[in-house]
């Protein structure tokens, strides 16, 4: 996931790019997608380093999620957009803002591809959580299912394909047994 907050960071950078060569007025709000896209950029940089991808990768979530919440704030006005994408405008068209004041509509489309690039982000976001939490379950269910098995193998003896028992391993213990190989090495030994 951290590849992919560099990718969108990166296209939310390219999107600024883009927008001021487009166009000969140099509004503020070019540099919107380019100020989510540094810090989204950053973040996917240091989850680069395994200790630290959960923190990182989270944080460019969150960056995203505002700048979802910044782009919906801008095209709230959702049909005059629409109308402006199936009738492109000519000139100097301005579409008006629920608060009644006019919005350009080169930075209108801005607004609406910031939230496309962003919400696809979060999309991808909310499915890597669904698939960590599914590997999370099922290594879970591994690891006990290997230690039901590791339980049931110390109960039964070894044995071999032929199914013979492989003398030594997983036999009961029998204290006496070494204590009498133990006595019998020292008798036998020569004395000094």
């Amino acid at each position: 996931m951290a590849r992919v907050s560099i990718i969108f960071g990166l296209l939310l950078c390219g999107l600024s790019a883009v927008a001021m060569v487009g166009t000969p007025l140099k509004m503020p709000a070019l540099f919107i997608p380019m100020m989510f896209g540094i810090p989204v950029l950053f973040c996917g940089v240091v989850g680069l380093n395994p200790h630290r991808r959960r923190n990182s990768v989270t944080a460019a979530a969150t960056i995203m999620l505002f700048a979802v919440v910044a782009a919906l704030a801008r095209c709230g006005y959702g049909i005059a957009l629409a109308e402006q994408f199936i009738d492109p405008p000519v000139g100097d068209f301005v579409v008006p803002d629920l608060d009644g004041e006019n919005v350009d509509a080169y930075a209108a489309n801005l607004a609406f591809a910031t939230l496309v690039i962003s919400s696809v982000f979060m999309v991808i976001f909310v499915f890597s959580l669904i698939r960590a939490k599914r590997e999370r379950r099922l290594m879970s269910e591994l690891k006990q299912e290997q230690s039901r098995i590791d339980v049931e193998n110390a109960f039964h003896p070894a044995e071999t394909i032929s199914g013979e028992p492989i003398s030594g391993v997983n036999q009961p213990h029998d204290p006496s047994a070494r204590e009498s190989v133990t006595v019998r090495e020292f008798m036998s030994s020569p004395d000094p």
